[in-house]
């Protein structure tokens, strides 16, 4: 049983300690308590940094070439999926992936 887990069981017993009993404090605690629950589960810090390194220094048009994309996760826990909307330029491939919290990846 997770901490989280804890918290809303007694949240929920809390509620209906002052439900059935003649006395709003309980209630209160409890409601206080879900509040702060969805809270913390609503904060979204998203910190992500990229940047394009191109393997070849010498392309040709029409021709493929491989870069590599390098993502910085420097917020917390994300699923990334890289899409890039410049004309002539296409990604293949390019599945979802976690990137945890001060993570560094690279893609090709």
């Amino acid at each position: 049983m997770k901490r989280e887990d804890l918290i809303v069981i007694l949240s929920l017993l809390l509620i209906l300690e002052g439900y059935l009993g003649d006395n709003i404090v309980p209630a209160l605690l409890g409601f206080s308590m879900t509040v702060y629950l969805f809270m913390l589960r609503s904060k979204v810090n998203f910190d992500i940094r990229g940047e394009r390194i191109v393997k070849d220094t010498r392309l040709e048009e029409n021709k493929i070439g491989e870069i590599a994309v390098r993502l910085e996760n420097k917020g917390e826990n994300a699923v990334v999926r890289i899409i890039e909307s410049t004309e002539n330029f296409e990604i293949s491939g390019a599945p979802y992936s976690l990137l945890e919290r001060e993570e560094s990846r690279e893609f090709v």
